[in-house]
């Protein structure tokens, strides 16, 4: 098992109690954060750290999301099977947990805009 762990400042204490938990379970332990001696390091087998600079009012996690989209394009492309399998598993649960509004059918919007 492994457990991905992704904070930036005003770290997470939940995220870091969770890596601990994971840890001391046995489970492999990433971390995504902004520095080497975030909170969350402590805990990690594995630590990425990428810029979270303020650009403007709120911090830009631009380059965490952009570390994240490679992972997973990475682990598609090593074990697409494993992927697939647990994609359609969230799939399955996202619909049981009715997680998403129900878009209207394409026509029935269509002919709302058109009115």
């Amino acid at each position: 098992d492994v457990l991905l762990g992704i904070s930036f400042p005003r770290y997470s204490a939940r995220t870091v109690r969770a890596m601990a938990f994971a840890q001391s379970r046995g489970a492999a332990v990433v971390g995504i954060t902004d520095q080497n001696n975030s909170p969350l390091a402590a805990y990690c087998d594995t630590l990425l750290t990428v810029p979270c600079d303020m650009l403007a009012l709120a911090d830009s996690l631009t380059p965490a999301f952009s570390l994240i989209t490679a992972l997973i394009a990475g682990a598609a492309e090593r074990v697409p099977d494993k992927v697939a399998a647990s994609l359609n598993l969230l799939e399955s649960a996202s619909e049981s947990f009715n997680q998403r509004v129900q878009e209207p059918e394409r026509s029935q919007w269509e002919a709302e805009y058109e009115s």
